[in-house]
């Protein structure tokens, strides 16, 4: 057998690997923008072109969270269309700005979960009292942070790294825009499913692209079936959920 004819092997499995990975590029990219569009029709009656329509005025905190939750989504997007572009540097660049982004974005949820738990007013309609909705609605931002720490540490590992990106995005930010869609009439039967399908995305289209799933998917999906809002009710109806609420309402 020549040398030529034996390089054949490898070649197969290359180009099936470039093939692939367009695919992936296509598929995050196009997914970002698709993120992006829900969140600006979940709030596009109470945020966003909120004057042409009869909703009272917010306090300061909650219009500091759309700024820095909007850069975060404006941010998602930009990362997403960089790796496509093959512009890999300054996708790094931008990440440790994300970091820190990330973080004020934490501080800033935490404090508008506070205020809208005090007010009150709750999103949730598991939530009975302030300490059950600071939960329900706080319990999204740490969805969020279990899986963006890990994807900051595994940030040298794209494969791990990009779907834990995807999974702080949908199971963690996504929920309150979609539970706001106009269309939802604010029904949980109606929410639960589009917020899952935004979160099985990405595993489904790995079992398309590769015939199995990545395990960050699986473990990921495992946690997220056991941390939704009633769950984080019922821990807000304990005795330490209730101390612990108390002290940070108080």
């Amino acid at each position: 057998m020549s040398e030529s004819s034996s390089a054949l092997p490898a070649i197969a499995p290359a180009r099936i690997a470039i093939q692939r990975g367009r695919f992936d590029h296509r598929f995050y990219r196009l997914f970002s923008y698709l993120i992006l569009a829900a969140v600006l029709f979940g709030f596009s009656r109470t945020y966003y072109p909120k004057e042409f329509f009869d909703t009272p005025p917010l306090a300061p905190i909650f219009h500091v969270h759309a700024v820095i939750f909007t850069a975060w989504l404006v941010l998602f997007v930009t990362q997403t269309s960089l790796i496509s572009a093959g512009r890999t540097r300054i996708h790094q660049w931008l990440g440790y700005g994300g970091v820190a982004l990330a973080a004020a974005m934490v501080a800033v949820g935490l404090a508008a979960a506070i205020a809208s738990s005090k007010s009150g007013h709750f999103q949730n309609k598991f939530a009975q009292s302030p300490v059950e909705a600071f939960f329900a609605n706080a319990g999204d931002l740490m969805v969020f942070l279990a899986f963006l720490i890990p994807a900051i540490v595994l940030r040298k590992q794209p494969e791990a790294h990009k779907r834990l990106m995807i999974l702080a995005t949908t199971a963690g930010l996504l929920p309150a825009a979609i539970a706001r869609w106009p269309i939802l009439h604010r029904d949980p039967k109606e929410i639960v499913p589009v917020i899952a399908l935004f979160v099985l995305a990405g595993p489904i289209y790995d079992l398309v692209s590769r015939r199995r799933i990545h395990l960050v998917y699986i473990l990921g999906l495992i946690f997220f079936v056991l941390t939704p809002p009633p769950a984080r009710v019922a821990f807000a109806r304990t005795r330490a959920g209730q101390r612990i609420g108390n002290w940070i309402l108080r």
